[in-house]
């Protein structure tokens, strides 16, 4: 998930926890379940790459309990 987070930049990245799930009403999410929802953005849209290898600074990476969250950028 991480590497298409780099390579598109313009999207979040969304991992839902098992018994877990996302209620989407844009730009709101609403936290539902057991676990938690990890999101992760590229919000300066940093990308580097070395060889074969794709990296990026300033990732920022959200764990979500439950509850209600603005996911505007």
């Amino acid at each position: 998930m991480t590497t298409a987070i780099i390579e598109y930049p313009e999207m979040l990245g969304i991992g839902i926890d098992e018994s877990t799930a996302i209620l989407v009403d844009v730009p709101k999410i609403k936290v539902i379940g057991d676990s938690q929802v990890i999101v992760i953005s590229n919000p300066t849209k940093s990308k580097k790459r070395y060889k074969e290898k794709i990296g990026a600074e300033g990732l920022q990476l959200d764990i979500l309990p439950e509850a209600v969250f603005n996911i505007d950028n």
